[in-house]
C-alpha cells in the first residue's frame, strides 16, 4: 500500500514540475496584440522573412496583428514576427 501511495505522490509531483516547466517556457514568448498604424497612410508590407523577403501581404491601418517575436537586422532595423 505504501508503495502505491509513494508512486502516486511521485506522479503528482512529476506532473506539477512538468506543468511549471511549460508555464516558464510559455512566459518566455509573450504575444502582444496591436494594430497597424503608419502615419504615412501607406500599406504595411508583410514579408516572408526579414531583409527583403517576398511581400506576401499588405495590411491597412487598423488591422489587428499579434507580435510573436521581435528582432533586429545588421542595419539595426526592427523586425517583428506577426500573426
Amino acid at each position: 500500500m505504501k508503495t502505491k501511495i509513494y508512486k502516486l505522490i511521485f506522479l503528482i509531483l512529476f506532473a506539477l514540475a512538468s506543468a511549471n516547466a511549460n508555464l516558464v517556457e510559455a512566459q518566455k514568448q509573450v504575444v502582444l496584440p496591436c494594430k497597424v498604424s503608419d502615419q504615412s497612410g501607406t500599406l504595411l508590407n508583410v514579408r516572408s522573412k526579414p531583409n527583403g523577403g517576398k511581400i506576401v501581404k499588405k495590411l491597412k491601418n487598423g488591422t489587428k496583428v499579434f507580435i510573436w517575436e521581435e528582432t533586429g537586422d545588421a542595419q539595426d532595423r526592427g523586425w517583428s514576427l506577426i500573426r
